[in-house]
């Protein structure tokens, strides 16, 4: 017996759901104490095991139209920065260019921040640069590199988001896939005992097929694992008394 996958089942849930707010499938199972709370209920665990599955999802990634900006401002500055100060300023050159080089990817973002940071630096008087820092700046501007490049840089670093933000611990995976796997199986246990009463006190065939069951009458009931066999013998045949809401619903089935 194939085992039915958790989009399957949440699948079905949901149908069973959106049939269950039709007032003559309420009123038919209102015998059975079916009512507003055990609606939402089957709402709230197939929200639970949705809110789950989320959890999991790692973190995006930089904006790659950004990052390829980014990338395509270090490859023309990189080289400038790096040429003028290795001739005229190899002092300055030194600490500025330390551990730093072109990059590629996401990894421009780290590689490009660290470059602005350290020029900042050259003009700064607590930083230790003294007046090679001012001259080696004002070389680097009369090469192009300018406010207005270096501001062009860094509202690109905007856009990716604050460096300094801590980063996002992923859950634990053993823990998240075992409250997937309760999430689940709550919510299978909303669906096999409702889908099981509403086919004991429903018979038309129309408020049926609403509910999910008689579209799938063409699966082998092995499929449908502790559900049970679909209600009814003949897909094809005309319901009698079908209100015009479900006839829609059932064409579309």
């Amino acid at each position: 017996m194939a085992k039915m996958r958790i989009g399957d089942k949440a699948e079905r849930v949901l149908e069973l759901l959106l049939g269950l707010r039709n007032k003559k499938i309420a009123s038919a199972l209102a015998s059975r104490g079916f009512g507003k709370d055990d609606l939402e209920e089957g709402f709230a665990l197939l929200r639970g095991l949705t809110d789950v599955s989320l959890a999991v999802l790692p973190p995006t990634s930089p904006d790659p139209a950004v990052v390829t900006e980014l990338d395509r401002w270090e490859n023309t500055w990189f080289p400038v920065a790096n040429a003028t100060l290795l001739r005229h300023y190899p002092d300055v050159h030194a600490p500025v260019f330390l551990h730093l080089s072109q990059t590629e990817g996401s990894a421009v973002v780290i590689s490009v921040s660290t470059l602005l940071d350290r020029l900042a630096a050259l003009t700064d008087p607590e930083a230790g640069y003294g007046p090679d820092g001012e001259d080696a700046r004002a070389l680097l501007e009369r090469r192009g590199l300018t406010p207005a490049v270096v501001a062009e840089a860094e509202e690109l670093l905007e856009r990716v988001g604050s460096l300094e933000a801590p980063p996002v611990e992923l859950p634990d995976l053993e823990e998240e896939n075992a409250r997937l796997a309760a999430a689940e199986e709550a919510m299978w246990a909303w669906y096999l005992e409702w889908s099981e009463i509403a086919r004991s006190a429903i018979k038309d065939r129309s408020l049926l097929r609403r509910l999910g069951f008689l579209s799938r009458r063409r699966r082998s009931a092995s499929s449908l694992g502790d559900v049970g066999e679909d209600v009814g013998e003949d897909e094809g045949e005309d319901d009698e008394g079908e209100d015009d809401e479900a006839s829609s619903t059932s064409d579309a089935a």
